[in-house]
């Protein structure tokens, strides 16, 4: 008697889940991209030789299928990438004057001014764009506004790399978007905090990071011009995303606060600042032409004369529509990271090829 009401209860479950989902709107997506770039590398003077070139054919990681899911005042999202990595999970509810978004998701402190598909759609993200990622959030959103409650962004910064890290308050962000003219402005902030208690006990630090970034996307007939600038502190300890890796260096990736100098204990602050320019224009109705530069600089005192040349990067490409959802992207670039904070040549990049990406 008890397995049967079991059983029947697992089939009310079951039946009452059904139909909740019937009655929801399920609206399920693909994207299938490809890239196939040629990419030749100077590595300046990390590696011997000091040169390399090799042809990428590979599915890009960022190549996805989910869904909108809809009803009431609840909608939600997923979405999943290649080798299953959870991209977007999150459920809102509608206030009908606000909105309160729970789940992962884009945080409000990013930038989509660029088009560079290069580097698995790379768009600037870290060469000019700052950008925080796909985090766990609790979001709320009204009037144009974005506010958001991150998870910490956190790392061991001590000198024998066994000092407790403890947080206190989630990373927080913020933003607002709206129209004007021809076009929409953007402008977002975000902060993270965490204490590194040292080995002896005696002298904790209080590693704090923040951004600031603004954006204007603006259109001009068939023509746009799109600009983005960003200043950071201790960007890497925020967990700031760059995705041009391919050279380890510290004139290629996000600068992050030391609290070691010269094995002592304290606290040193490092800084980014970056700005990207975009313009394009629809040349047919099956083909957008957009041409772009970004540029990051980073500083820490900590290394060298605590002074990075700025990396900076270029690309044009052609967005070909050949049908509904179909689109080949040629594309051909160059990104220099310039000589890093001790003075070493840390290379260059210079690629050609194309993107294809099929949407279902």
């Amino acid at each position: 008697m008890k397995k049967l009401l079991v059983i029947l209860a697992s089939l009310a479950l079951v039946g009452a889940f059904a139909a909740s989902a019937a009655a929801a709107d399920w609206g399920f997506y693909g994207s299938s991209r490809v890239q196939t770039f040629y990419t030749a590398l100077d590595f300046g003077d990390q590696e011997d030789p000091d040169s390399d070139g090799d042809m990428g054919w590979s599915q890009q990681g960022n190549s996805r299928i989910g869904a909108n899911v809809s009803g009431g005042p609840i909608k939600g999202r997923f979405e999943y990438g290649t080798g299953i990595n959870l991209r977007l999970l999150w459920g809102e509810y509608d206030f009908g004057n606000m909105q309160l978004r729970i789940g992962q998701d884009y945080t409000p402190v990013h930038t989509w001014t660029s088009s560079m598909v290069y580097g698995g759609d790379d768009g600037f993200c870290g060469l000019g764009a700052f950008y925080g990622g796909r985090m766990d959030q609790i979001q709320l959103r009204f009037s144009g506004v974005e506010i958001a409650l991150i998870e910490n962004t956190t790392s061991d910064v001590s000198p024998t790399g066994n000092g407790d890290v403890d947080t206190m308050l989630p990373k927080i962000e913020a933003a607002y978007r709206t129209s004007i003219g021809p076009g929409s402005i953007g402008v977002m902030a975000g902060y993270n905090g965490y204490k590194v208690e040292s080995p002896d006990g005696d002298d904790d630090v209080q590693v704090t990071s923040w951004v600031l970034q603004a954006e204007g996307m603006f259109s001009f007939g068939a023509a746009y011009v799109n600009v983005s600038g960003f200043v950071a502190g201790n960007p890497g300890n925020y967990g700031g995303y760059y995705d041009i890796d391919y050279l380890s260096s510290g004139s290629d990736s996000f600068a992050s606060s030391s609290v070691a100098v010269d094995g002592n204990w304290d606290n040193e602050d490092a800084s980014s600042v970056g700005g990207t320019l975009v313009v394009g224009f629809a040349a047919s109705d099956t083909m957008n032409i957009e041409g772009g530069l970004g540029m990051t600089s980073h500083k820490n005192d900590d290394v060298g004369d605590g002074d990075a040349d700025a990396t900076i990067g270029g690309y044009v490409q052609a967005n070909i529509t050949v049908a509904q959802g179909f689109h080949i992207i040629p594309e051909v670039g160059h990104i220099a990271f310039g000589d890093d904070a001790s003075g070493n040549d840390t290379g260059s990049l210079t690629y050609a090829g194309a993107k294809w990406q099929m949407n279902f």
